[in-house]
């Protein structure tokens, strides 16, 4: 499989300098002129199904790799019916990213049972290689810019040559093996319980570095880090099941977040290794089979604590603006969801969902500007949220079969970062998708589905950023504009 995207990354500022004041941040003081971003990714996997008597073997690999590259121009500015002349936010600036992303797994999985057991255990490993530089600067023409092609500048259309001001470069290799078993034992017709567990290790290699072509901020050689994590996560549950027609379960389960490092800072003291988030959750639900079997009900309710939970942030340090990921020290996080299926007749099905969340930090005091977020809700994640669909097959003769189908999904409001800032909220969202597919029959099966994503064009942003690090003002990242397409499959 592979994928070329090319687009608008679409950030754009509000200002509240001198002349803008009171703009709501839906009004643009400047808009950044271009924002061009090139993704291309590439892939394949390969699985295969064996026997071996009573136990199957399936192996899975996969390849994926990827390069992007984008960058924002925000100068000279796009004059607005609330900004007539002004376009003071930044004047000129251009920031710039390039990655290239390369990973490889593999895993191998056995499994067997009978009436009463039932297990699957495996072995897998993992590499991934990530270069990545980023760019800032423009405060002046005809210097050096951030090397794309291996010639050390880049042309902006119509703009001529750049400056790179300070730049980021960090290479990360990962490399990882785990093993992993579980398994579930029917006690009787009515009871089961299950259990598993994994093994995992994990080291990553860090080379980073800083420069700063302007000599305005301190300049870091290349610098090496190293670590290493080998977690032990577990699964313990129980399963009640009084009928054909409904199950009831309790499950606890102890998982991980693996460590990493914060490389979007500007001095070595920006660049700490992170540790790993740990989990334990609790689960209690059941699924009922109701109308006969044409329909589906699926409750739920959740209770999650997170220790070290790895927090975002932007901060304004003695080098300028960085970005900083740090441990939080513990989290809470409980809620209840609800999801739906409905075959009301052989050819309408309807599926809905419903989720309530409640997930705030417990302690967590911001190392960095020594800010106390205890208490505050967790940055992108909805209080409510709910989606509904309905689809309806119609058969055309014996051969193809057309299938529209409409998608609405909400989205509560939601926090922009850990200080709870409110001007950096994400307003709640209610987005429209459409398709309709027309496929066949037969065995071997083609497929071709003309969509539309975000029908009704709502307007809505998925980052806010306020605080004052990059400028008075906000700066916004729009969602995605209504867009449509075809997609065309063929299945053998």
């Amino acid at each position: 499989h592979g994928s070329d995207y090319e687009g608008d990354s679409g950030f754009y500022f509000n200002s509240e300098a001198a002349g803008n004041e009171g703009l709501d941040f839906d009004e643009l003081q400047q808009q950044s002129k271009e924002s061009p971003e090139d993704i291309e990714a590439w892939g394949a996997n390969f699985t295969g199904n064996f026997s071996m008597g009573d136990i199957d073997v399936v192996s899975v690999t996969a390849y994926e790799t990827s390069d992007s590259i984008a960058f924002d121009d925000f100068g000279p500015g796009v004059e607005t019916p609330n900004n007539p002349g002004q376009f003071a936010q930044f004047f000129p600036f251009i920031s710039s990213y390039a990655d290239d992303h390369e990973q490889f797994s593999q895993e191998f999985r056995l499994s067997g049972g009978n009436d009463q057991i039932n297990w699957v255990g495996g072995v897998l490993a993992y590499y991934e290689d990530i270069d990545s530089e980023v760019s800032d600067g423009g405060y002046g023409a005809g210097t050096i810019g951030i090397d794309f092609n291996g010639n050390g500048v880049i042309d902006v259309p119509d703009e001529g040559w750049w400056p790179e001001d300070d730049r980021r470069v960090f290479n990360q290799t990962t490399e990882e093996v785990g093993a992993f078993f579980h398994m579930n034992y029917s006690i009787n017709e009515q009871f089961a319980v299950l259990g598993g567990l994994r093994y995992t290790y994990t080291r990553k290699d860090l080379e980073w570095q800083y420069t700063d072509f302007f000599t305005d901020f301190d300049y870091v050689p290349k610098t090496e880090l190293d670590d290493s994590w080998d977690p032990l996560t577990y699964r313990a549950g129980i399963e009640y099941t009084p009928d054909e027609e409904s199950l009831y379960y309790f499950r606890y389960d102890h998982g991980f977040k693996n460590g990493s490092f914060s490389v979007g800072g500007s001095t070595l003291a920006d660049l700490v290794t992170v540790d790993p988030e740990e989990i334990d959750s609790l689960e209690v639900g059941t699924k009922l089979t109701l109308a006969g079997g044409r329909a589906q009900l699926n409750m739920a309710a959740f209770y999650n604590n997170i220790d070290d939970y790895q927090a975002n942030l932007v901060v304004l340090g003695q080098n300028g603006v960085g970005f900083a990921l740090q441990n939080a020290a513990e989290v809470e996080t409980k809620g209840v969801e609800l999801e739906v299926t409905i075959r009301a007749t052989e050819a309408l099905m309807v599926t809905g969902g419903l989720g309530y969340t409640d997930a705030t930090f417990e302690d967590y005091v911001d190392p960095l500007a020594g800010e106390d977020f205890s208490g505050n809700i967790i940055p992108i994640v909805p209080e409510w949220s709910g989606n509904i669909s309905v689809s309806y097959d119609y058969f055309l003769g014996e051969s193809y079969l057309l299938t529209p189908r409409i998608d609405y999904a909400y989205t509560g409001e939601m926090e922009g970062r850990p200080s709870n800032s409110p001007k950096e909220v994400l307003n709640e969202r209610h987005i429209v998708n459409a398709q309709v597919k027309l496929e066949t029959t037969t065995n071997d099966s083609l497929y071709v589905t003309a969509w539309v994503k975000n029908a009704f064009d709502e307007e809505y942003h998925t980052k806010n950023v306020g605080d004052g690090a990059f400028a008075p003002g906000l700066m916004a990242k729009r969602g995605l504009p209504r867009t449509y397409g075809v997609t065309l499959s063929y299945e053998w």
